[in-house]
């Protein structure tokens, strides 16, 4: 089954690429000369970003004012930059597969989005650079996208799959690799690298990050953070919306970014927002 998959993989001419306005964006935002009507120019090509990022921007976690925000500019210069692109690739990305049949798709993307802010969140706890920030996110809103392609690429025997998964002992990927030959970890991994070419150490990050500690050494530290964001949500039972034994927190994983249990609980507070941004940015899609 597993060369069946990558052979409908590597062919597939329904699976999307990343929509030309991320790949601008992503560009405009890394270059110091660019301005919030330049971004704005970029965005209101596309009504719907137009209408939710003005909306997001107005809304109780972005908004501390009475002042309501109704022009672009304004709301991107009050959201940031780097976070303008990270809601258009949140928002895009939930559009990019608008057939998916997996259980609860709201609560898939719920799910996405707090791992993504949560794993952002840890980075900037252990002091990573804005760069590195900006990729934790994207490879927290990434890592289960393999999930996405198994529903794509073959959507009636992975639909068979879950109404046949047990919640014993045995987290999802492991019972996908025993009954495809691949997890959707190493499925969504070949899809970013095959369809989306972005950032290797994302795709490595969503390959690893239900086992953070393969590959080299330098490649550990983005997987551990998605790791242990992703496990943080599920044990908030904020889940893919999958029934399906959960994973625990890999100890090490903590101790390797200098984590401890203890930190638990502080995280856990920091985190709430992130699961209220994530709440904000799912009712507006």
């Amino acid at each position: 089954m597993r060369d069946t998959i990558l052979s409908l993989l590597k062919k597939s001419g329904e699976l999307p690429s990343l929509p030309h306005i991320v790949l601008r964006l992503q560009k405009m935002v890394q270059d110091p000369d660019t301005n919030a009507r330049d971004i704005a120019k970029v965005i209101e090509t596309d009504p719907f970003l137009v209408g939710k990022i003005i909306n997001l921007s107005n809304s109780a976690y972005y908004s501390r004012s009475t002042t309501h925000i109704k022009t672009l500019p304004v709301a991107i210069t009050k959201i940031g930059f780097k976070m303008i692109l990270k809601i258009v690739y949140s928002l895009k990305m939930t559009k990019l597969f608008t057939d998916i049949t997996i259980p609860d798709s709201t609560q898939f993307w719920q799910h996405s989005l707090g791992t993504a802010i949560l794993t952002q969140l840890l980075s900037h706890r252990i002091r990573s650079s804005q760069e590195e920030e900006d990729i934790a996110y994207l490879a927290g809103l990434m890592h289960d996208v393999g999930i996405i392609v198994f529903d794509s690429l073959i959507p009636d025997k992975y639909a068979d799959f879950l109404d046949r998964i047990t919640d014993g002992e045995e987290p999802l990927d492991i019972q996908e690799k025993k009954m495809f030959g691949i997890d959707h970890a190493e499925l969504g991994s070949l899809f970013i690298d095959t369809h989306w070419q972005i950032d290797k150490s994302i795709s490595i990050a969503v390959k690893q990050h239900h086992d953070p500690f393969r590959g080299k050494k330098k490649e550990h530290h983005c997987e551990q953070l998605v790791h242990v964001a992703n496990e943080v949500c599920n044990s908030e039972n904020m889940t893919n919306g999958i029934q399906c034994f959960h994973d625990v927190l890999k100890e090490d994983a903590w101790d390797e970014f200098g984590l401890v249990y203890g930190d638990i609980d502080d995280i856990l507070l920091d985190a709430s927002a992130s699961f209220e941004q994530a709440l904000e940015l799912v009712s507006m899609i």
